[in-house]
């Protein structure tokens, strides 16, 4: 009766060293997932950065071939229509790499929370573990005690 409840108590001891092993490691996988996503946004912003200084330089250029065209064409592109058509592609593509920006910033953000997110579940994976751990070991000592009683 001694040797099964002695028994009992180790298995209770092992399943709660169990858990709280496996709340850790949910943990650490949680983390690296976390690092995965961090590493994801910063290359999200890297590629905004990038994406925005070939668009300027893209819009820089047709601009210029633009105004070459309508100088080649002998309209003044200082007035008038060519002057208003030139305000128009500035404006548009103004609007345009904003909104690729804005894209970029919001993807950038949606991976920032995803990894806030694994890092929390993780934690609470843990503390479930945690918590499951000693449950188990306190079941495995009351199951002790009362084989004596």
């Amino acid at each position: 009766m001694f040797l099964g409840a002695l028994f009992g108590l180790a298995g209770a001891a092992m399943s709660a060293s169990a858990a709280n092993a496996q709340g850790k490691a949910e943990r650490q996988a949680a983390e690296y997932n976390a690092q995965l996503m961090r590493n994801k946004a910063q290359n999200i912003a890297y590629a905004r950065s990038a994406e925005t200084t070939r668009n300027i330089e893209d819009f820089r250029k047709m601009r210029a071939s633009q105004r070459a065209g309508f100088l080649a064409s002998g309209a003044r592109a200082d007035v008038g229509t060519p002057l208003n058509v030139q305000l128009e592609e500035i404006s548009s593509m103004q609007l345009d790499m904003l909104n690729d920006q804005r894209a970029r910033i919001i993807e950038e953000q949606g991976a920032l929370a995803n990894a806030e997110m694994e890092v929390f579940q993780g934690r609470m994976a843990e503390r479930a573990r945690k918590a499951e751990a000693r449950a188990t070991l306190l079941g495995g000592v009351g199951n002790f005690i009362g084989t004596f009683e």
